[in-house]
């Protein structure tokens, strides 16, 4: 080989994705795993969390804050307004 031949670099092997939670249909998550996963140990004082604990808090959050939203939103077209206001959300969680 010369000295000016060039030698080829290897091009790094990609990572592997990362195992996703099993999504259920009709919509995506938007309460994030990480952010349940940071409440859980920073304000409850969880040592250790597994990934299933997050992922069921997740969906159970999630269902509810869902619920109720459509509580509070027949209060708010009863009142014939378009805007869900804080007042909704609270007499809708009661």
């Amino acid at each position: 080989m010369s000295p000016k031949a060039k030698k080829t670099k290897s091009k790094p092997k990609p990572k592997a994705a990362p195992k996703a939670a099993p999504k259920k249909e009709g919509g995506s998550q938007v309460i994030t795993r990480t952010a349940l996963r940071r409440l859980m140990k920073e304000e409850a004082d969880a040592d250790i969390v597994s990934s299933e604990a997050v992922i069921v808090l997740q969906d159970h959050l999630q269902n509810r804050a869902i619920d109720i939203t459509k509580k509070a939103l027949e209060l708010t077209l009863n009142s014939k307004r378009k805007t869900v206001t804080k007042s909704d959300i609270k007499m809708a969680v009661k």
